[in-house]
């Protein structure tokens, strides 16, 4: 049934076998790296917590988010879109979006294992130390932060690098991170664009800029989002009714008519209404 999954899965296996074995010395040494590296980490965090210094998680959260995000990314990309292991599986009448299903079982398993692994040594370090390690909730939005690393990593590795151009709901996996980091976001800036949207289902207030398209006819029903707009005679010019050829040729004269002041400005007003 998994097929694909049980390939992908067993060549890894070997291949790592294969190089623990031809270079164990190597492999031991960064085995170690990972474990004080940790270590290390936690003894930081006991400082920081001893001496007071506040630890922002939202910064923690974006660090962890990102690296995950860079893996994954990576991963996917050695495991489908450079490997040989799966050229059997594309080349049979199973569906690729299965084949490609299956590799994302793989890598989100391996991801989710290697943190559970290296956040459980995080969190024993700090209980051997003497630490309080009651956080459940923030545990569990960590861990959804890598679950949805995963998802977005994967989706960033096909949209970018499959030359199949594959779409794995890059949208449907933007808005759910927009969605998650609704708890950790006072504002956003953005273009017209998916963003500016969908930050609407979340709540958070937006600045949406717009020049090749009117507000008046595109901007979010939304009482927490603003819109700026350089009303030039120009604009807008990405119409059905000139083939959406702009007369700048891509230059955005409308956008950069926006001072950065005034977006700023705009920024500072929204903060301060909702802090």
């Amino acid at each position: 049934m998994l097929e694909t999954y049980t390939t992908v899965l067993t060549d890894v296996s070997r291949n790592l076998y294969r190089n623990m074995r031809d270079s164990p010395i190597l492999y031991l040494w960064f085995g170690l790296m990972m474990f004080f590296s940790v270590v290390m980490l936690a003894g930081l965090t006991f400082f920081m917590i001893e001496a007071e210094i506040e630890i922002s998680l939202d910064d923690v959260f974006f660090t962890v988010f990102f690296v995950f995000l860079l893996k994954v990314s990576y991963d996917f990309h050695r495991h489908f879109i450079k490997s040989d292991a799966v050229s059997y599986s594309l080349s049979t009448p199973v569906k690729h979006s299965k084949t490609v299903f299956e590799i994302f079982l793989v890598i989100f398993w391996s991801n989710l294992g290697l943190w559970v692994l290296l956040s459980s040594l995080y969190s024993v370090t700090l209980i051997y130390l003497g630490i309080n390690m009651g956080y459940p909730v923030e545990y569990l939005k960590f861990t959804f932060g890598v679950m949805l690393a995963c998802v977005i990593g994967v989706t960033v590795s096909l949209h970018f690098f499959s030359s199949k151009r594959y779409r794995l709901s890059p949208a449907v996996a933007m808005g759910a991170s927009l969605y998650y980091f609704r708890d950790f976001s006072s504002l956003l800036v953005a273009n017209d664009g998916g963003p500016g949207h969908f930050s609407v289902l979340t709540g958070i207030p937006s600045i949406i800029l717009y020049g090749p398209e009117a507000p008046h006819l595109y901007e979010p029903l939304s009482p927490n989002s603003i819109s700026l707009y350089a009303p030039l005679s120009c604009s807008p010019c990405l119409t059905a009714y000139n083939h959406k050829n702009s007369p700048c040729n891509g230059d955005n004269i409308c956008l950069k008519s926006i001072a950065p002041n005034s977006v700023l400005k705009k920024s500072y007003e929204i903060l301060e209404k909702h802090t």
